[in-house]
């Protein structure tokens, strides 16, 4: 589910998109024949990207035009886990700002004793992907995760398939793993800044509106700013009362609300921050 103004959108087979002054469905995404797996919502939500059994889509958030849509490869297809694993294997999307870009990742079993990790770019414009990358993955044995479940230490998720997010201009693409951020350059088609830190929970990751500080949760309920262009730590904020869970910026992105475990939000000036980047 998401909220977007005066709109949200929730899926099962098929993405629906509700007006929430009226309390009706306005129009829906998605057909039974090919069903949605998971969807994403681009941040000025213009657009709204849908993983299907056969393709993946961008549509028109306000019209419900499809924009485009792309075949599925072999490479891309979404792969059940062996029965001793429960975890999603679903693919994770973004879409950027206005439809342009759509950006996939996930993770192919080929074996019991190994996973393919994988990262698609499409480009709106173009007939085939932009871009295409893979990686080996590691994956624990069944009885470790079992342990892990049993004594409370289950990650929050581990490195196959941590969201995605684009930079506003869709220029920069972040991927989060379980304790690092990946900064891809898109027009290079190549990783540019490694993110890392003690204690880094990338789950919840964002650029800021001019896209050149990226904030992430850590360890402890901090939350950390990065400079995009050098990928060098330039704050954070570590002295709220109690452990941020979620955070967002302004549209101007001089302040951060941060969402605290207290059922509290708070306003965050980060002037300071900001002036730490260059012009």
């Amino acid at each position: 589910m998401r909220l977007d103004g005066l709109s949200m959108t929730t899926t099962a087979v098929k993405v629906h998109h509700f007006d929430l002054s009226a309390g009706k469905p306005i129009r829906q995404f998605g057909t039974d024949a090919d069903p949605v797996r998971s969807f994403s919502q681009s941040a000025d939500g213009k657009a709204l990207a849908g993983w299907c059994e056969k393709q993946v889509c961008i549509w028109d958030t306000a019209t419900g035009k499809d924009l485009a849509s792309f075949p599925l490869s072999t490479k891309e297809l979404y792969s059940p886990a062996p029965w001793y694993d429960s975890r999603s294997y679903v693919p994770v999307l973004a879409v950027s700002p206005g439809g342009k870009m759509l950006a996939a990742r996930g993770i192919r079993h080929v074996s019991d004793t190994k996973y393919i990790g994988w990262l698609t770019v499409w480009d709106s414009g173009a007939a085939n992907a932009r871009h295409h990358f893979e990686w080996d993955v590691k994956i624990n044995g069944w009885q470790e995760w079992h342990n892990r479940e049993d004594s409370g230490s289950y990650p929050l998720y581990d490195d196959r398939n941590g969201p995605l997010c684009f930079s506003p201009d869709g220029k920069m693409l972040a991927l989060a793993f379980e304790t690092s951020i990946a900064l891809w350059d898109l027009n290079k088609g190549k990783e540019t800044h490694r993110i890392t830190g003690k204690g880094l929970v990338s789950h919840s990751m964002a650029f800021s509106s001019n896209g050149k500080l990226i904030a992430a949760l850590a360890d402890g309920g901090c939350l950390r700013f990065w400079n995009t262009a050098t990928g060098a730590l330039v704050g954070q904020v570590s002295n709220a009362p109690t452990w941020i869970t979620q955070f967002c910026f302004s549209s101007d992105g001089r302040i951060v609300a941060t969402a605290c475990s207290d059922a509290t939000v708070l306003l965050w000036d980060i002037k300071p921050i900001l002036a730490s980047t260059p012009k």
